[in-house]
């Protein structure tokens, strides 16, 4: 691997969320080791923890600035995981193609996220249903657990989860924290959407359940930066951070009075156009090629 340039530290107030994701890519740059996995060349470090404490977003999202992300991609997926998507279709109706490569010949990915979510191994066991009847009526429980790794169907699966189990804790009776279980993250493609895709899970269900936004955590198996991305991680290490944007969306689709009957309150009944990132700048688009 090549050596990079860590730029001089500069004014980040505001922007800790991203700073604390430049932070993971020095500490990979600077203590992980290299490994070839499945003919890709990787730097790779094992055991890396993020967090984000949304108290200090002052109502901001934090989403990457000093590089182009496309909202439409982790707003489609978050909703299409939610629903309990398995097909292509769903998302290219919203013109996301994220997972077009992995589908089979008519479309489809397997049993992955969203129907381990809603419909675990096949059976009767709607995950996200559980977490909604915790969350109002037993929100001290250390049991609001939800898992996409179900290894009697991995072999069936386009993927096997990244993201795989997420609990949620209900803090002081006011905060709702989000820990997000990850075996594997692409740190320059994956990791930052996925960091998104979870920040939109934290304001939609806090919203849902009447609690203020508190703590996403991230615990990363193997976090890892392919040989191929370096100079585009180079490039945006150099980057300025801009002021992150804001969220916005109609509360009423998941609000109990909106819907007579009580299992479709949930966060995928938010139409995609209705969830928006506003005032959102950024810096230059870089291209990375994911490896599959």
């Amino acid at each position: 691997m090549k050596k990079v340039t860590i730029p001089e530290p500069t004014d980040y107030s505001n922007k800790v969320y991203e700073l604390d994701y430049k932070e993971v890519i020095y500490n990979i740059i600077e203590n992980g080791s290299a490994k070839k996995v499945r003919g890709h060349e990787t730097i790779s470090l094992f055991g890396l923890h993020y967090e984000i404490d949304f108290k200090y977003m002052k109502g901001r999202f934090p989403l990457i600035t000093g590089r182009k992300m496309f909202p439409k991609n982790f707003i489609a997926e978050f909703l299409w995981i939610m629903g309990g998507g398995t097909h292509i279709q769903d998302l290219q109706e919203n013109e996301v193609h994220i997972w077009d490569d992995w589908a089979d010949h008519m479309g489809y990915l397997g049993p992955i996220y969203g129907y381990q979510l809603r419909m675990f191994n096949g059976e009767n066991c709607d995950q996200l249903e559980y977490i909604k009847t915790l969350l109002e009526k037993e929100p001290t429980s250390r049991r609001m657990i939800m898992t996409m790794w179900n290894p009697l169907q991995l072999k069936k699966m386009a993927l096997p989860p990244c993201h795989h189990t997420i609990q949620f804790n209900v803090n002081s009776n006011k905060y709702l924290d989000i820990m997000v279980m990850q075996r594997s993250a692409d740190v320059m493609v994956g990791l930052p959407y996925d960091i998104a895709l979870y920040s939109v899970m934290m304001e939609v269900f806090s919203s849902m359940f009447s609690y203020s936004p508190g703590k996403l955590i991230f615990s990363i198996g193997d976090a890892h930066i392919y040989d191929n991305h370096w100079e585009g991680m180079e490039t945006y290490l150099k980057t300025l951070l801009y002021e992150p944007p804001y969220l916005e969306f109609n509360e009423k689709y998941f609000m109990k009075d909106f819907n007579d009957d009580s299992r479709k309150y949930m966060p995928c009944n938010i139409p995609f156009e209705e969830i928006k990132l506003t005032k959102y700048k950024h810096g230059p688009h870089i291209n990375f090629k994911i490896a599959k």
